[in-house]
């Protein structure tokens, strides 16, 4: 026999909060023993001679912690079919015949079970996975009943027949009960033939998919069409990661498996099973399955108990705890949550982690950016919200059909601001984020792109080789200034342009805003004029645009005159824009610091662009073989100073002494910049850093109401409140920056 374990780890197990949350449930946590739930599970299999790798299905939040977690145990799966979202058992267990039967054939086994229960008769667990094995290729689905040990009100129940069946040990199912009262309980085991509902199920892919075509064939047909369309690669040549479409898996009618087949098959068998089984369902459970010393205490944390009796102390907080006192109590002890209760109350433990999800509270949904189920939850939400939302919004709505062109802003509901002028950098930058998103794989990318870059060279571009800075919505020109920012991103579009679209003519033109740049907008003292028509002040900011645009040149397109401009803008940056380690904004025509500015603003550091130049100046180190020891000062600068307090959000300025004046802001490009410099640091705690801020990220500018419609709020004041009416376009220029470290090609 070849028996496939299929293990279900799906569920969020919060009535064993706060170590089960609900994207790092208890299926993952070493609860009872040091290996997670699910890895005992595995393990258990694997010791059965007839049992192969385990397949298991999961969210796919948190399916990289699964991979790792069964890897780090010995135990590393053959295949993760990753859920986009619960469907059920019945989508859960069609998808499992679906994939054995085409990694092993119809006539593998299928041992279907949940990954969160604790079995402690290994042996009889074998002999009862062996029954159900050949009860399975005789021809029936198999369920494997649990005989009772006490009047439960919190489990289904199998009524068997008296007479088990031909040839095997199994008996046919009489009647399937929902949780009874207490009473009706007590009945059902004195009469001897009710057996507890285990969730567990064995059966070949081909008896198991007919009887699903037969009896539910809505649920089996969206189940194979979901199955067909899912990505499915390998990336360690060990385990196949087959990740749903959500579009197709939502079709799919959510139902469980003993409504939709169970109760209605008559191939249904039931193996009976005395294993030592406990479905781990709180943390009064928990306690039975831990041993407990003489005064009646589980206390595999060494906890100090005086006067203590019958109760459960586990701690993975690295606090000492002390108990004095007391009896009947549960105490569990995490990093950021601690729960204390009567162990009478430990059912009343889920309506806890309720409140606090509803509050918002961190510690409902998941232990921290340092953990694998942290990082694959960002990843996946990100993938879905940027691949699904973000980009088909900008690229749809985002778009004035009538008149061509990016629009500037959409307001809070989304409806376009078509009242704004269109600055010439916002259609830049959708260029930009369009080109770029296609070469991350997502293919609409492409004629995205052509919108904002069609009318851009219609309306912008001056004979000279300059662009234009603002038009109105039909094109007609509102400000005809030629502005040396402006111009940083037209010459970024127009490289990536010309990179996917592989036009000479846009190449030629990206040359040649170059050499406009290099030869009309120089100024006399060094580097480059604001505007040809003059400012009164000289800026970092349009200098930083033009080596990021020119760094992408030379990566892009080996360009001569690029690498010359990002030497000369480095330069610059070492001999004047940089300040005693510090990156200063304002500067008077010489490059030097104004000695009388016309308003304190003009001295504030930008926590945003420290951080900005500190990524591009190690991208700069890459490109030409240099490392600059400014990027630690820049960076530590604004690590340490530039934080809100109350909000945890880089703020928009701050002063060259580390204050943050009152009534400052954080928009949201400041906080995309930290994100990508930290994902690209990668040093110890960088990845954890930028995934906490890209959850803050999350919930205080990219969700409205529960919801991620694909804009985003600007503006977050320093109490958390929100400021603004627009969700701006260019920010998606700086998001790509953020998500594209943790989300890479999406998942089609």
């Amino acid at each position: 026999m070849k028996v496939v374990p299929t293990i279900l780890c799906g569920g969020s197990g919060t009535r064993l909060w706060p170590m089960s949350r609900s994207f790092d449930p208890k299926q993952l946590q070493s609860i009872i023993g040091d290996e997670s739930l699910l890895a005992q599970t595995v393990k258990r299999l694997l010791s059965h001679d007839d049992c192969i790798s385990p397949v298991v299905i999961c969210n796919g939040a948190y399916a990289d912690q699964v991979v790792q977690d069964l890897v780090s145990a010995g135990a590393a799966p053959s295949a993760v079919l990753e859920e986009p979202f619960g469907r059920d058992t019945a989508a859960a267990s069609a998808m499992a015949a679906l994939w054995v039967r085409e990694a092993h054939g119809e006539d593998a086994i299928v041992l279907l079970l949940p990954s969160d229960h604790y079995i402690s008769d290994i042996p009889a667990l074998h002999d009862t996975v062996t029954r159900a094995s050949i009860a399975a290729l005789g021809g029936y689905i198999t369920t494997i009943g649990l005989k009772p040990t006490r009047p439960e009100t919190g489990y289904g129940y199998i009524r068997r027949s008296c007479e088990k069946m031909h040839g095997l040990d199994a008996y046919p199912i009489a009647q399937f009960t929902e949780k009874p009262p207490v009473e009706t309980a007590r009945e059902y085991i004195a009469s001897g033939d009710y057996l507890w509902n285990s969730g567990m199920f064995v059966f070949t892919p081909s008896v198991f998919l007919a009887e699903m075509r037969e009896l539910c064939p809505d649920i089996l047909s969206l189940s194979e069409e979901a199955f067909a369309s899912a990505h499915k690669h390998c990336a360690d040549d060990v385990t196949v990661r087959v990740e749903f479409r959500p579009e197709a898996f939502k079709r799919i009618p959510k139902n469980s498996v003993d409504f939709a087949v169970m109760e209605h098959t008559r191939l249904g068998s039931v193996v009976e099973a005395d294993i030592g089984w406990s479905d781990i369902g709180s943390w009064a459970s928990v306690y039975e399955c831990l041993p407990s010393d003489e005064s009646g205490n589980s206390n595999p944390s060494g906890a100090v108990l005086t006067d203590v009796a019958d109760s459960l102390v586990l701690s993975q907080g690295g606090r000492s705890i002390a108990l004095a006192g007391v009896k009947n109590l549960v105490v569990v002890d995490t990093h950021d949550a601690l729960l204390i209760c009567d162990s009478n109350a430990s059912q009343s433990v889920k309506a806890i982690h309720k409140q606090l999800e509803s509050r918002g509270e961190r510690s409902a949904r998941l232990h921290g950016p340092h953990t694998v189920a942290f990082e694959g939850y960002m990843r996946r939400w990100t993938r879905d919200w940027f691949f699904g939302s973000a980009l088909p919004f900008w690229a749809g709505v985002g778009m004035d059909e009538e008149f061509g062109g990016s629009f500037e802003a959409v307001d809070f509901n989304g409806a376009p601001m078509v009242d704004l002028p269109k600055r010439l950098r916002v259609q830049a930058r959708q260029v930009y984020a369009f080109a770029h998103a296609y070469l991350m794989g997502w293919e609409p990318g492409l004629a995205a792109m052509r919108k904002p870059l069609e009318f851009m060279l219609q309306h912008y571009k001056r004979d000279d080789g300059g662009w234009i800075s603002k038009v109105a919505r039909n094109g007609d020109p509102v400000d005809e200034t030629v502005d040396a920012y402006e111009q940083a991103f037209v010459i970024l579009a127009l490289g990536w342009a010309a990179k996917v679209s592989g036009d000479p003519q846009l190449l030629q033109l990206g040359e040649q805003t170059l050499r406009f740049v290099n030869r009309q907008m120089r100024h006399p003292m060094g580097g480059f004029v604001e505007t040809l028509t003059g400012a009164p002040y000289r800026r970092a900011n349009p200098h930083m645009h033009l080596l990021e645009a020119c760094l992408h040149w030379v990566e892009l397109h080996d360009s001569e005159i690029a690498r010359e401009i990002s030497y000369e803008i480095y330069g610059l940056y070492r001999s004047h824009f940089c300040v005693n380690g510090l990156l200063r904004e304002y500067f008077d025509e010489n490059l030097k610091l104004p000695v009388a500015p016309d308003g304190p603003e003009r001295l504030y550091l930008e926590p945003g662009h420290l951080i900005e130049w500190a990524y591009l100046l190690r991208r700069y180190g890459k490109v030409h073989g240099i490392n600059d020891d400014t990027i630690a000062t820049l960076s530590g600068f604004a690590e340490h100073y530039g934080v809100q307090t109350a909000t945890g959000l880089l703020a928009d300025s701050c002063t060259v002494d580390g204050q943050i004046p009152s009534g400052t802001n954080s928009r949201l490009w400041p906080q995309t910049e930290a994100i990508r410099f930290w994902f690209d640091r990668d040093a110890t705690g960088d990845k954890a850093r930028a995934l906490e801020l890209l959850s803050r990220v999350k919930d205080s500018y990219l969700t409205f109401d529960d919801n991620s419609p694909g804009y985003w709020r600007d503006i977050v004041q320093s109490d958390g409140e929100f400021a603004g009416d627009m969700s701006p376009a260019s920010t998606l220029y700086h998001i790509i920056g953020a998500v594209e470290p943790l989300i890479g090609k999406p998942s089609a």
